[in-house]
């Protein structure tokens, strides 16, 4: 008798052409999980039951079939990129001149220069871009468009680039991450947590995409790219105003020391400006607004001591509830549950590109204790006095549902519901503004960042309320208090969450 082990399988997931339907040529993402809860079909069987002297069931007949995915896996940044937009059902906005083709692959790097085949647009000067998974070392890492780039031509300034071609399925990326500003270009007046940035004229702020309730990062990864004064810290951002001036809010006030506050032009540094991609749910109608349905391929080697590995594919496949899942003292993880509408029994074929799934060059988990890089509960208490926060979890829910018709056996598509996003979470009680907050249904909001050497993610829920407030009295600890929120679309951003993704944050980031 032939064992399938668990240590022994794969599970792999590509972006269908359409509901239940591969591309011709799908690319299979090689995914890093903790534990698969659930995959493939469920068959629910009726049997007969007549009333008859013999006294038994006769043979019954299938009459459903429910399928879907749901798997455990630490948060990381492949996890995000690769997921998020599924469950939000909407497009990553931001420059997106490197964000074409297939997940960004062969990139071919050369002395001084990156070509990207499918680059949509001219890099202008002082571009930051972020390059990772080439096999040379010096081909990875920060650099900057030191004149305008073609459309297949990036001009770099940093470490040398050398000759290298990555193949299709190497996985290796380069992604625009900000922006440097001209020596005494920049300013920001700042008052409390709100402030203006200001470009004297070197910067064109229309020039990347930033989105009302993206989060930004001002100052770079040194003190060179940062003000003179050693100020620096994320913000996030309510309107671009005009080409040169961006109003912020959410401004990070601690620690005093490197705090941003107001600084008035001329300094002698330049600034870098750090930002990524950001994902917000949007209207069914918004040009952003998407439907993306996931096939998930989980192989068996030596499927019955044949010699030969098995394949099964759940097809189908839409993005049903994600949970953030933030706990003291240890890695962050994340819970993904698909619905789905079929998964054929394994079979010894092998899908287009399954044997060369890509594989991901971000996968270091982030960890609750110094990855955490900010965590705050506004509107409720800003000097942080009640955010001593011991866990949470942060969940978002499409409500999917299969549709299914007479003479068919599982779903022949899928419905969603309305998009809800939901928090729990343990804090210490410190003070009674969290239950004021409470009682009174005042409107709060909470972000939080996790960072490590892929970059950072940062998820800001700008409207919600709280709910809950019970206490726990454990002898020996401190009191503690259980929250719940509800988000709801603020009344200005028109969103119940936002995620912006950095290719590249400070070590010393908040």
């Amino acid at each position: 008798m032939s064992l399938v082990k668990v240590n022994e399988i794969s599970l792999a997931a590509a972006i269908e052409a359409s509901l239940g339907t591969l591309p011709a040529s799908p690319v299979w993402d090689l995914l890093e999980f903790n534990t698969i809860n659930s995959f493939g079909a469920t068959i629910t069987k009726t049997a007969r039951n007549p009333i008859s002297r013999l006294r038994q069931r006769r043979k019954g007949t299938p009459t459903d079939l429910e399928s879907g995915v749901e798997f455990e896996a630490d948060l990381t940044g492949q996890i995000a990129k690769r997921f998020l937009p599924g469950f939000v059902f909407a497009n990553w906005s931001g420059v997106t001149a490197l964000q074409s083709g297939a997940l960004f692959q062969t990139l071919a790097a050369g002395a001084g220069t990156y070509t990207h085949a499918a680059l949509g647009a001219a890099l202008i000067q002082n571009t930051l871009v972020y390059a990772r998974g080439f096999g040379l070392a010096n081909n990875n890492g920060l650099g900057v468009v030191d004149a305008a780039g073609t459309t297949t031509v990036t001009n770099i300034v940093g470490d040398p680039q050398s000759a290298e071609t990555p193949g299709n399925f190497d996985g290796a990326t380069l992604e625009v991450c900000g922006f440097r500003t001209a020596a005494g270009d920049l300013s920001i007046a700042v008052t409390g947590t709100s402030g203006v940035l200001t470009s004297a004229g070197a910067v064109d702020f229309t020039d990347f995409d930033l989105t009302p309730g993206q989060l930004i990062y001002i100052g770079g990864l040194t003190s060179a790219t940062r003000w003179a004064s050693g100020r620096h810290g994320s913000a996030r951002i309510v309107s671009v105003d005009s080409a040169t001036q961006v109003t912020l809010d959410k401004i990070r006030t601690t620690p005093a020391a490197t705090a941003l506050v107001t600084q008035a032009p001329g300094d002698a540094n330049p600034v870098d400006i750090l930002f990524g991609r950001f994902l917000r749910n949007v209207d069914v109608l918004d040009a952003d607004y998407l439907e993306r349905s996931e096939q998930f391929e989980l192989a068996y080697p030596n499927l019955g001591g044949t010699g030969v590995d098995g394949y099964e594919y759940a097809q189908g496949n839409f993005g049903d509830t994600i949970s953030f899942n933030i706990q003291g003292q240890d890695k962050a993880t994340v819970t993904l549950g698909f619905v789905g509408t079929d998964t054929p029994p394994a079979t010894t074929t092998r899908e287009t590109n399954g044997a060369t799934p890509v594989e991901s060059n971000e996968t270091v988990a982030y960890n609750t204790a110094t990855d955490l890089a900010r965590l705050r509960l506004e509107n409720v208490d800003e000097d942080g006095l009640t955010t001593c926060f011991k866990n949470l979890t942060l969940s978002l829910a499409n409500g999917v549902t299969p549709e299914k018709c007479l003479g068919s056996l599982g779903a022949l598509g899928l419905n969603t519901s309305n998009f809800l996003v939901d928090l729990e979470c343990l804090v210490t009680f410190d003070n009674v503004e969290v239950t004021e907050a409470i009682r009174n249904n005042d409107t709060c909001t909470i972000d939080f960042v996790v960072k490590n050497d892929d970059g950072a993610i940062g998820i800001d829920v700008p409207a919600l309320t709280l709910g809950g407030g019970d206490k726990e009295f454990e002898v020996g600890q401190t009191v503690r208090m259980n929250l719940q929120g509800e988000a709801f679309a603020d009344p200005l951003l028109g969103t119940s969450i936002g995620i912006s993704l950095f290719p590249v944050y400070p070590s010393d980031g908040n």
